[in-house]
């Protein structure tokens, strides 16, 4: 696992103090990696559809049901009404899925998640911190001592003025992910006022100004 992170942000370009911090990570949830199967983030990603008919948004649990075997390859798809089936296997196909139609059936052949697939279903989870309040505070206080509220860098809202924004839900030099934005606290970035922070703020205070960032974003 620990490779598969190498493979996206180069260990050699990575202080000590920002290996352990994403090493530990992966250690305090690779129980929760292991125990994920693939059909539950493609679960999830089809029960989001959500289709305008007749100048309304309708769920696909109002057109159809998904049947779920974990030891099949497929999901089955029973559309209702067959007039649904084109405007149900365009958004397939905008999830990168294989389907086959039969009769009322749509089968959607399962496909092994990426790593950043998988990173994202336990994104929200991976960082104790998250919605907590006094850890909140305490990442909104690091946020200013560090100077990332100023009006040369983030700005006290995150709205960017020196620096790029916070608020967007979108990032200029991340992904989001908790060891990406930990990558960039800890080392910074060259050739930009994006500072280091490693040596001046430990592992669990990078955790705080993440959540607290993310609490900025989701504003």
């Amino acid at each position: 696992m620990w490779k598969h992170i190498g493979e996206m942000l180069p260990l050699e370009n990575y202080s000590i103090q920002a290996k352990n911090l994403l090493e530990s990570i992966v250690q305090d949830y690779e129980s929760v990696l292991g125990s994920i199967h693939q059909d539950t983030f493609y679960l999830s990603e089809i029960k989001k559809i959500r289709l305008s008919i007749n100048s309304r948004i309708r769920k696909i649990s109002d057109l159809a049901e998904i049947k779920n075997d974990h030891q099949d390859n497929f999901f089955t798809i029973i559309v209702f009404n067959e007039d649904y089936y084109e405007l149900l296997n365009e958004e397939l196909q905008n999830l990168e899925l294989d389907t086959k139609k039969e009769g009322q059936f749509i089968k959607v052949f399962k496909k092994e998640l990426t790593y950043n697939q998988l990173m994202s279903i336990v994104d929200d989870i991976e960082n104790p911190y998250e919605g907590n309040k006094e850890a909140l505070k305490e990442g909104k206080k690091h946020y200013v001592l560090k100077g990332c509220a100023a009006l040369h860098c983030h700005g006290p809202k995150g709205s960017g003025s020196g620096g790029p924004p916070l608020n967007k839900g979108t990032f200029k030099h991340s992904d989001g992910s908790t060891y990406s934005l930990a990558y960039i606290i800890t080392n910074g970035i060259a050739g930009t006022k994006m500072g280091a922070y490693g040596s001046s703020l430990k592992e669990d205070e990078i955790l705080k100004l993440i959540a607290y960032i993310r609490s900025v974003t989701k504003k």
